[in-house]
């Protein structure tokens, strides 16, 4: 009976051991992942990111993804181009709205297969100009642009005077006195820009592209997350979290005829 009971005590205690130990092991991974903090960096502007006390939709809708796997990811401004430099080195952990195909030249950037927005792109002018049918047309004037825009580098040909900056506020200072003819940008962070630099009479031509779908992308060494930040924004848009974070940041700056919902003005027509 002796017997009987001691190798009942040992299984037993074998067994109570192996739970302690998958449960120390579950604390200790659940901790590590929770202590997890990643840096994406971004070129970008308000009211695409935080600026004061304003929230800004990219930014948020990064937080909100990361969040929900347990993880802190902080969005933090570099110059456009030196943003995917120190990403594709592993310097930072990746970077927040940039254009399908860039891991062609950044090889260690994985894109995560999940539309964060789509940016529509604007020529912007103080004067109108005839209708811009091709970019050819944008050719015979001054045209400046934010150095690492891809989107732009590989559709304004280098002929005739094009200028590039790293920062977006210097170019939109540059139109409102008149030394320069276009500023190309993207639609929502431009306007602001043009309004905070006292452009009143800035106008809005329509290049020849459609919006484009933009995208996270994270260095290779965090391939493990691509699939589950994918699901996290998924899951964002369907249960209400992606409406809620639009009308926080972006739906005042929307114009009066554009309908409510962020799938009109943010996800749809685009390419």
């Amino acid at each position: 009976m002796l017997s009987i009971v001691r190798k009942n005590y040992t299984h037993n205690g074998r067994k109570l051991m192996a739970i302690m130990s998958v449960s120390f092991l579950w604390a200790f991974y659940s901790h590590a992942l929770l202590a997890q903090e990643l840096v994406l960096t971004t070129g970008i502007n308000a009211p695409l990111v935080r600026s004061g006390d304003n929230e800004g939709f990219v930014e948020s809708v990064v937080e909100e993804a990361f969040r929900r796997l347990g993880i802190k990811a902080s969005i933090v401004s570099e110059p456009s181009k030196l943003s995917l430099i120190n990403a594709n080195r592993g310097k930072d952990d990746g970077v927040a709205l940039r254009i399908f195909g860039i891991e062609q030249i950044y090889k260690n950037l994985i894109r995560v297969p999940e539309v964060i927005m789509c940016s529509e792109f604007v020529a912007y002018s103080t004067v109108a100009y005839p209708d811009i049918s091709s970019w050819s047309d944008l050719s015979g004037y001054n045209v400046s642009y934010v150095n690492g825009w891809r989107i732009f580098e590989n559709n304004v040909a280098n002929e005739g005077r094009v200028i590039k900056s790293d920062s977006a506020e210097f170019l939109f200072s540059m139109l409102r006195e008149n030394k320069t003819e276009f500023v190309l940008y993207e639609k929502w962070q431009g306007s602001l820009l043009a309004e905070s630099k006292g452009i009143s009479s800035v106008v809005k031509n329509k290049l020849p592209i459609r919006p484009k779908k933009m995208y996270i992308y994270l260095h290779k060494k965090h391939s493990h997350l691509i699939d589950g930040v994918a699901m996290s924004m998924r899951k964002m848009k369907s249960d209400g979290t992606y409406q809620k974070i639009y009308n926080n940041t972006l739906k005042k700056y929307a114009s009066s005829d554009q309908v409510s919902g962020y799938k009109a003005n943010i996800l749809s027509g685009c390419e």
